[in-house]
C-alpha cells in the first residue's frame, strides 16, 4: 500500500490552472503578431509616399526658365547694331553727293543775286552821286539807264536760280550730322558743309537786295501811271532804305571770300 504513486490516483492529466496559463501565452503571441504586422503596414506606407512628394518638389520647371531669359536678352542684344549705319563709308559718300549739288545751286544762286546787287547798287549811287556831287545829271542819268538795261535779265535770273536751289534740297545739313571719322571723304566733306554755311547770310542779304531791286524794277514800269511828284519821294525813300541791306550783302560777300570751295 505504500508502494503506490500519487500519479495514479488523478495527476495523469493536466490541471486546469496550466491550461489558464498556456491560454494567456498564446493570446499575447496572438496580438503581437498584429502589432508588429501593423507596424510593418505603417512603415510600406510611409516609403511609398516619399518618392511621390519629392517628385512634387522637384526643380525642374525653375531650372527651365533660367535659359528662356537669357535666350531673350541675347535676341535684344545682337538687334542693336541695325541701328547703325549713318557714318558709313557707302552712306557717307551718297550725303557728300548730295551736299556738293546743294552747294553747286547755291553758288549760282550766289551769282544770280550778284547781278541783281550790282544794278541796284549801281542805280541807288548814282542818286547818292547826283546828290553829293560826285556825278552829274548826265552821268547819274547814264548810269539809271545802264543798270536798268540788265534788270529784267536779272530778276529772271535770280528767281530762276532761287528755284533750282529750292528743288536740289538741304543735303548738307545731314552730311553735317553724319560720322565722319572712319570716311575717306571726311576732308572733302567737312569743306562743302562750310561752304554751305558760308553761303547762307551772303544769300540772305541778296534776296533781300533783289526783292529791293525788283520792287524800283515794278515802280519803273508804272512810272507813266504815277504823279511826278510822288514818284519822286518814294525813289527817295528806296535810296534811303537801301543802304542797310546793301552793306550787309558787301559784308557777307567778305567774308565768304576766305571759305573754300566746296572740293571736288
Amino acid at each position: 500500500m505504500g508502494g503506490k504513486h500519487r500519479s495514479e490516483s488523478g495527476d495523469v492529466g493536466p490541471r486546469p490552472g496550466r491550461l489558464v496559463v498556456v491560454g494567456v501565452v498564446v493570446l499575447l503571441l496572438l496580438i503581437g503578431g498584429v502589432v508588429i504586422v501593423s507596424s510593418l503596414a505603417r512603415d510600406d506606407t510611409t516609403s511609398t509616399a516619399a518618392p511621390n512628394l519629392s517628385a512634387t518638389t522637384s526643380p525642374g520647371p525653375t531650372t527651365s526658365a533660367s535659359p528662356s531669359t537669357t535666350t531673350t536678352t541675347t535676341t535684344t542684344t545682337t538687334g542693336t547694331p541695325a541701328q547703325s549705319g549713318t557714318g558709313s563709308v557707302g552712306s557717307v559718300a551718297a550725303l557728300l553727293s548730295g551736299c556738293r549739288a546743294q552747294v553747286a545751286a547755291l553758288d549760282r544762286l550766289r551769282v544770280a543775286g550778284a547781278a541783281s546787287y550790282r544794278d541796284w547798287n549801281l542805280h541807288v549811287r548814282a542818286q547818292l552821286g547826283l546828290e553829293d556831287g560826285s556825278m552829274t545829271f548826265s552821268e547819274a542819268k547814264s548810269q539809271w539807264a545802264d543798270s536798268k538795261s540788265r534788270s529784267a535779265a536779272d530778276l529772271a535770273g535770280y528767281a530762276k536760280a532761287d528755284a533750282a536751289a529750292k528743288a536740289v534740297g538741304t543735303g548738307c545739313r545731314a552730311l553735317a550730322q553724319a560720322d565722319l571719322a572712319s570716311s575717306p571723304d571726311a576732308a572733302a566733306a567737312r569743306s562743302c558743309v562750310a561752304r554751305a554755311a558760308g553761303l547762307a547770310p551772303l544769300l540772305a542779304a541778296a534776296r533781300t537786295v533783289n526783292g529791293d531791286w525788283a520792287e524800283h524794277v515794278n515802280m519803273m514800269a508804272h512810272k507813266g501811271d504815277t504823279p511826278s511828284a510822288l514818284y519822286s519821294r518814294r525813289w527817295l525813300a528806296m535810296v534811303r532804305d537801301a543802304g542797310p541791306a546793301l552793306a550787309s550783302y558787301r559784308s557777307a560777300a567778305a567774308r565768304l571770300s576766305s571759305v573754300p570751295a566746296c572740293a571736288g
